[in-house]
């Protein structure tokens, strides 16, 4: 059974079009949902977009407690729901902030999910771009040391993008002036971002939008082809009719806002704690950028011992209060609602017992759910691994019945309104 299967069958819960009906009312500039434990959370969003997509006509931002969390919850959505609609926002930086150490592929993924809330959808069929949000939904998960960053504001990320689809008339050396006053660096191959390659009538560009390069192929003036490829095989990966191109926004010294001036207006955020995420904005603006990460810049830009131009906490972070002063403007859904007074919805979820590979207590848990009435959904990456349960389950002469479930997630759960047990 396919993972998508589950979501359709958890989608059938009154609550999940309570909830979507809760999300619609704008009269509600909190809503607070109590239960959604374990992987619950984006299982129920993930329902939405097939029970109740007109709650998602605005772009939702999943704020997790730290990295490893939003790392497991963007997991989640896109077992269910794939990449196409769900961006991750990490920070730019490797490690913690305040060391100052730039991570390229961070800013790859953070650049792609500016370029989808600026431009609503990234790719759909036949891989033509759309432009209307209001069509589809978008979930972009992020973190706290990821919010605290600045970024270009939409009209600096606009001026900096270059647009091309097939069949556009576009001359080659022009292209080429383009890229370069953009910052992107000319080689004989492209293998990381902000580079280009120029081959007679290819161009390959390793944009900071997107984890391959693309390869433009034209006819003359014109684009004939535009393709991804695999840096290692130099094989195409997909085809595409139209692509955006960003130069690197980490380096960019135009004009620079908090991400939550940044975000479309209408835009959702989804927490667990108000108040833990503006005291985490707060200790990351205290920490600044550590000195020896002072010096190391230094060094690698060669400014004498001269201070440094580009660690400057006020030019790179958030202040707290701006922050937290502009957090009040979102409608805000908060999760696990039972710390923080009355809930607006309550889910009957319980997390799955940790069974420490005891095939005792799993079996124990399994046939009392199973006397119950539970249907049993076990998840796993792979059909070897559900179909050696079975096995183990047979030889036992339990009489244990499950349903396999390719694909996984991070934590499974028991829904006790809908009578499901989902077990990873």
């Amino acid at each position: 059974m396919e993972i998508q299967k589950l979501q359709a069958l958890i989608g059938r819960s009154a609550k999940v079009k309570a909830l979507g009906r809760l999300l619609m009312d704008e009269g509600l500039r909190e809503i607070r949902l109590d239960g959604l434990v374990a992987s619950a959370a984006p299982v129920m969003f993930a329902a939405l977009t097939e029970k109740c997509p007109e709650a998602l006509a605005h772009p939702y931002l999943f704020v997790m407690d730290d990295e490893e969390q939003a790392g497991y919850f963007y997991h989640d959505l896109t077992q269910i729901l794939g990449t196409e609609h769900v961006c991750f926002l990490p920070s730019s930086f490797r490690r913690a902030v305040k060391y100052g150490q730039r991570d390229a592929g961070n800013e790859i993924l953070r650049t792609d999910a500016l370029s989808a809330l600026t431009n609503g959808k990234r790719k759909t069929e036949n891989g033509k771009l759309t432009h209307s949000p209001l069509t589809s939904y978008l979930f972009v998960v992020t973190y706290p040391e990821a919010l605290t960053e600045r970024v270009v504001s939409k009209r600096e990320l606009q001026e900096h993008t270059i647009g091309l689809a097939v069949g556009d008339s576009q001359d080659i050396r022009a292209l080429q002036k383009r890229l370069m006053r953009r910052g992107f660096r000319r080689t004989d191959y492209v293998y990381e971002p902000g580079q280009f390659a120029v081959r007679g009538s290819l161009v390959d560009v390793y944009s900071f939008s997107c984890e391959h390069p693309y390869r433009i192929d034209f006819f003359g003036d014109e684009i004939d082809s535009i393709r991804t490829f695999d840096v290692q095989s130099q094989l195409s990966v997909e085809r595409l009719q139209e692509v955006r191109i960003v130069p690197e926004l980490a380096q960019n010294e135009g004009e620079r806002i908090s991400i939550l001036e940044f975000l479309p207006e209408g835009t959702r955020l989804v927490m667990h704690d108000r108040a833990f995420l503006c005291d985490e904005v707060d200790r990351i603006w205290q920490e600044g950028f550590s000195l020896s990460a002072r010096i190391v810049e230094m060094e690698e830009g060669g400014t004498d011992g001269e201070e440094s131009e580009k660690l400057v906490r006020e030019q790179i972070l958030t202040e707290p209060d701006r922050f937290r002063h502009r957090l009040l403007d979102f409608r805000t859904v908060l999760l696990g609602a039972s710390n923080m007074g009355r809930a607006n919805m309550a889910f009957n979820i319980s997390p799955q017992p940790i069974f420490h590979k005891n095939f005792n207590l799993l079996t124990r848990e399994l046939l009392r759910y199973q006397q119950e009435d539970y249907d049993i959904y076990i998840l796993a990456d792979s059909t070897k691994q559900t179909d050696r349960l079975e096995s183990i389950f047979h030889d036992m002469q339990l009489g244990i019945r499950f349903t396999p479930v390719e694909k996984t997630l991070h934590e499974g759960f028991v829904d006790h309104d809908r009578r499901l047990v989902v077990f990873t």
